[in-house]
């Protein structure tokens, strides 16, 4: 083969070379982009119901992510009614019966890092408080400025004492009778007190010692509880109203 002969080739395989239409480009799909794409509206389903099923049928927008599912696949789901929005960034399946306990829930799931409190937390422990709160209440640290519509939070320069309910922070009974006079009337801080005591929740000495660790500004009625603490390490009750009746006559 001739010095030309080589020169011909090179030049035709050049120009083949820069003329050839270009291959298509194709971008890898991430773990989570291809198993989106080839979930079926079944499989997404059973995915939000098995995260649901721990949570009082309660789903969060970051929990669906972190299982594959996008906002468009939830958004859907709302408008088609399967999905309710209970407060920013969670939803609630309303094949799930909606329940004061699950607005409570929904309320942590919203406000992360935070603990059940007060009148919620009497409504978990079911105690005697009437009427559920309107809306969910919450102890948050004193840090914490985010606030979200709905939900009512008391800020703590402290960490209250808790207990884990459905994954989520709940004060424990002793704590919660400590923020409880806050928000309802002393009677019915009472009945709550008489209760948790009958039914072996806490005792008269812990929540005794949860006043005294607890700085003074953090409880409303720190001495009306001190009181009723007294009178029941010495076996006093709270009597019913027809008992009150009784012993006026």
């Amino acid at each position: 083969m001739t010095a030309a002969t080589c020169a011909v080739g090179s030049s035709q395989r050049y120009l083949l070379h820069k003329y050839a239409p270009a291959e298509p480009r194709h971008t890898p799909l991430g773990p989570l982009a291809l198993m989106q794409s080839r979930r079926s509206s079944a499989d997404i389903d059973a995915t939000l119901r098995r995260i649901a099923r721990p949570q009082l049928g309660l789903v969060t927008t970051a929990q669906a992510a972190q299982h594959g599912v996008d906002r468009f696949a939830l958004e859907r789901r709302r408008n088609s009614g399967e999905l309710a929005t209970v407060f920013q960034g969670v939803m609630r399946l309303t094949a799930v019966e909606a329940s004061p306990e699950q607005t409570i829930l929904a309320a942590t799931l919203a406000v992360q890092g935070s603990t059940i409190a007060a009148p919620s937390a009497a409504v978990i422990h079911q105690w005697p408080v009437g009427r559920p709160p309107g809306q969910p209440t919450l102890s948050v640290g004193a840090t914490t400025s985010a606030r979200t519509p709905g939900i009512i939070t008391i800020r703590q320069s402290f960490r209250l004492p808790v207990q884990r309910w459905h994954g989520a922070r709940l004060a424990t009974p002793a704590a919660t009778l400590l923020l409880l006079p806050r928000f309802v009337d002393a009677d019915v801080v009472e009945r709550c007190l008489d209760h948790s005591l009958a039914h072996r929740l806490t005792t008269v000495a812990v929540v005794q010692q949860l006043i005294e660790r607890t700085p003074t500004r953090a409880i409303v009625g720190r001495q009306f509880l001190r009181e009723l603490l007294a009178q029941r390490a010495l076996g006093l009750k709270h009597r019913s109203d027809l008992e009150q009746q009784v012993a006026r006559r």
